[in-house]
């Protein structure tokens, strides 16, 4: 294993005991951060879709037949 992933996994490790050691309330913090990203990153999702949507059959060359 090389030494970069030796450190990304000790680095894992460590948070894990860190978010372990950690309060319920703050616990519960961090989830609602989380899920409020998820949100955030899921409409933007949604948006992209429709926009790939819209655009998909527009033919740009007219001389062209897709």
């Amino acid at each position: 294993m090389s030494d970069w992933i030796k450190q990304i996994l000790e680095s894992k490790r460590a948070y894990r005991v860190k978010l372990a050691a950690l309060p319920f309330a703050e616990k519960i913090v961090l989830l609602e951060q989380l899920r409020q990203r998820s949100l955030l990153i899921g409409a933007v999702r949604v948006k992209e879709r429709r926009l790939v949507a819209s655009t998909r059959f527009v033919n740009i060359r007219p001389n062209c037949s897709l």
